[in-house]
């Protein structure tokens, strides 16, 4: 059985982390609280996502924009899909460096990349059965 969604423990100043990249009490509402199918959606961004990091890093070290700008624009969409707004932002600024070609594309890239792994770590501990 999945854990129920509970929003985060409101972080101490100390650990502004804590919060995560995703706004549950938004997601609730944005699937009008069906848990059965945000999980659903969870299992596919774990299955489809899993190597985009690394697909992301590889492709602005190789100085691939098209492709920094493709994965990008997927990881907009995930991170609006799970209320992951900064995600999402992030996302979308790195899509618009890429298709500029802008000289900030690889280190926004890299932060991009990261913060896919904070949301796919978020989405597996949700995912992780009750004790």
């Amino acid at each position: 059985m999945a854990k129920p969604i509970m929003p985060p423990a409101k972080p101490s100043p100390a650990t502004p982390a804590a919060a995560g990249q995703i706004d549950w009490p938004a997601l609730l509402a944005r699937y009008s609280g069906h848990l059965s199918f945000i999980d659903k959606l969870a299992h596919l961004a774990l299955e489809n996502h899993s190597e985009t990091p690394a697909k992301l890093r590889a492709a602005a070290a190789s100085g691939d924009q098209q492709a920094v700008g493709f994965l990008a624009h997927k990881i907009k969409s995930l991170g609006g899909n799970f209320s992951a707004l900064p995600l999402a932002a992030l996302a979308n600024e790195a899509e618009t460096a890429a298709k500029l070609g802008r000289d900030d594309t690889h280190s926004l890239a890299g932060e991009l990349a990261e913060s896919l792994e904070e949301l796919l770590a978020e989405l597996s501990e949700r995912l992780k059965p009750c004790k």
